[in-house]
């Protein structure tokens, strides 16, 4: 069930701000599909499958490409 705070946030443009900020940020970072991964600020551009994944999030090297 949608909450009605929800709704009227909604209907307010609440949070219209971040969320063009989000964007903005992104596209700066290189987004240019969603989902997109950053692991330490590094765009992570291989497979998504647990093992190089792993290796990634393991190196303390931030300055390796992931």
């Amino acid at each position: 069930m949608i909450s009605r705070h929800f709704l009227q946030d909604l209907s307010r443009g609440v949070h219209v701000d971040r969320i063009n900020n989000d964007i903005e940020s992104g596209i700066r970072s290189g987004v240019t599909v969603a989902p997109d991964l950053f692991i330490n600020g590094i765009q992570y551009t291989n497979q998504w499958s647990i093992e190089p994944l792993m290796a990634a999030l393991s190196t303390n090297d931030s300055s390796n490409e992931c």
